[in-house]
């Protein structure tokens, strides 16, 4: 379970992503399949955040208990997902996975415009990255 710790930028305190909201952003990113993927899922069981919500983006720093097993795979983004929208542009996430522990979810707007409220995911598409889709760690 997500745990919020602090919230930046204050003026845009009214569009900031609930916790729920991060959570399923989060089902929906992980639910493509990769090796290493499992990992990832654990280290987010008691993983505490922060919000950094500017202009065009949001970011979502993860702070990850160092018991957790690493990520193996040398590799800095394991999955996005773009998720397009009615009559805008795509909005695009990004999971970074810094030393082996995931350190931040990059949420943007494909042209950079402001990010408000509500992101559709009803057709996404995944991307899974380098080393996280071959056999051998």
């Amino acid at each position: 379970m997500l745990e919020h710790i602090s919230l930046c930028h204050n003026n845009h305190k009214d569009d900031t992503p609930s916790c729920a909201t991060i959570e399923i952003w989060l089902s929906k990113l992980l639910i493509a399949e990769f090796k290493g993927k499992d990992i990832l899922l654990m280290q987010l069981k008691n993983a505490k955040y922060e919000l950094i919500n500017g202009s065009g983006f949001i970011s979502i720093k993860f702070y990850i208990r160092r018991e957790e097993e690493p990520f193996p795979f040398k590799i800095r983004v394991p999955i996005e997902m773009i998720a397009f929208q009615e009559e805008k542009n795509p909005i695009i996430f990004l999971l970074h996975v810094l030393n082996g522990y995931i350190d931040e979810l990059e949420v943007f707007s494909a042209d950079s415009s402001l990010i408000n409220g509500e992101i559709s995911l009803e057709k996404v598409n995944h991307m899974c990255q380098g080393d996280a889709n071959r056999d051998n760690p």
